[in-house]
């Protein structure tokens, strides 16, 4: 019981790297050697890439390795447990968005100018649901025009884990700060994002994520808070997420509110697999 306690003691990889973080001993290292590194890598990218299941989906072309094996393995029993996680829609308790927030939105002239009225008039005449959540991952998903467009895994406020991910209505991310990276990310992400550590740490991050990722209840007292919209535009539901600022300023969104699609609240388009390091 206190080994476990004591793996229990960090609530996220950027906590745990504050506590544990040391360079590793600087090696002696040629510009030839990095040539070669550069090299080696690139060439274990496109083989990476070459022999996907993406591209080679029924394994004509190549055997997959073991540590691909494993690794889909891995990602099959997320899904099944991700599956039995409270929806989204049904779970959240919504509530009307103060008809005020509606004051000074209107546009009166505008390439979508009228998407953006219906929008404000959903908020105006007392039809804007919102929810109050908790942020646990993210994912970004790449779309046909080339722009980012996240999706977020999302805890209710007592820190329940909810299914799947929703998606942020405005693209760019600057409205969340630097803990969005908070969680109990991958080791061999740690290992990207804390580069040069010694391997023991990276050791000892491995068991610390082992006993803390995919948790069905996370800690919400170090969570970033966010906002899902659920309202109608053209008789048609639409959820999206929304940050703390982007409440508190709504014609940020003025821009995004056009191109969202009720088919995308939850799935990305372009046949994109969600995966959240939780």
């Amino acid at each position: 019981m206190e080994e476990l306690k004591e793996l229990k003691k960090y609530k996220s990889a950027r906590e745990f790297a504050r506590a544990h973080g040391k360079k590793a001993a600087e090696e002696d290292i040629s510009f030839g050697d990095i040539l070669k590194g550069v090299a080696k890598d690139g060439v274990a990218f496109a083989a990476e890439k070459i022999n996907s299941e993406f591209l080679d989906p029924y394994g004509l072309f190549y055997e997959p390795s073991a540590e691909a094996k494993a690794e889909g393995e891995r990602l099959k029993r997320l899904e099944e447990l991700d599956a039995t996680r409270p929806e989204i829609k049904s779970h959240l308790t919504f509530s009307i968005m103060p008809e005020e927030k509606a004051k000074g939105l209107h546009a009166k002239i505008g390439l979508f100018a009228k998407s953006w009225n219906q929008f404000v008039d959903e908020i105006k005449e007392g039809r804007m649901e919102i929810a109050e959540v908790l942020i646990v991952a993210l994912d970004d998903a790449d779309w046909s025009d080339d722009k980012e467009e996240y999706y977020v895994k999302i805890a209710d406020l007592d820190g329940r884990v909810l299914k799947g991910g929703i998606r942020k209505i405005k693209y760019d991310m600057r409205n969340f700060d630097d803990r969005i990276i908070g969680g109990w990310i991958r080791p061999e992400d740690y290992r990207f994002h804390y580069d040069g550590r010694t391997e023991e740490e990276y050791n000892l991050y491995d068991a610390f994520y082992q006993a803390n990722a995919y948790a069905e209840v996370v800690d919400p007292s170090d969570k970033i808070h966010a906002y899902v919209l659920h309202f109608h535009r053209k008789k048609k539901e639409y959820y999206g997420l929304i940050a703390q600022k982007e409440y508190e300023n709504l014609k940020e969104l003025k821009d995004y509110i056009t191109f969202m699609t009720p088919d995308n609240a939850f799935e990305p388009e372009n046949h994109h697999s969600l995966e959240f390091d939780w």
